[in-house]
């Protein structure tokens, strides 16, 4: 259809029903001819991670990156999938760079405790739990899943 594009980017403007595949296919095109969006990189990744995609996902996080290093939402999205992926290395390279760029990003740090954690780097990673401050103001599901590790004490 020559109106495709026009009617998936109506379709998703509007919040109709889409199909993930239909938004994938119509960022992918925006961004080859404009990538300087760094939400669409975002919605990119995120969409192609949710239709199981991981390869992609990882490719536009990367992509992104590139043209938005300093993206706080885009290193933390990228260190998470490449923790998941056991990618250690190349997680903490993204969140060191995370929390160079803002040294206040309290998820950056939770996620660079669980990397110690598996790294079993335990009295690292209880330094910095206990430089976090304030547990009332923690996540509480990853309060729960720090407590059933049975590796912080608190």
């Amino acid at each position: 259809n020559f109106y495709y594009f026009e009617n998936l980017e109506k379709n998703i403007s509007e919040g109709n029903e889409i199909n993930p595949n239909e938004v994938i296919i119509f960022l992918e095109n925006k961004l080859n001819k404009n990538p300087m969006d760094a939400d669409s990189w975002l919605v990119l990744a995120r969409t192609c991670l949710i239709t199981g995609h991981i390869q992609k996902s990882e490719l536009y996080y990367s992509k992104g990156l590139k043209y938005f290093p300093n993206n706080e939402d885009l290193l933390l999205e990228s260190a998470v999938l490449k923790k998941s992926n056991k990618q250690y290395e190349k997680s903490l390279d993204l969140i060191n760079n995370l929390i160079e760029i803002n040294p206040l990003n309290f998820s950056a740090k939770m996620l660079l405790i669980e990397i110690m954690l598996v790294q079993k780097k335990f009295k690292d990673a209880q330094i910095l739990f206990n430089e976090l401050g304030d547990i009332e103001k923690m996540d509480k599901k990853w309060l729960k899943k720090m407590k059933g590790l049975g590796l912080l004490n608190f």
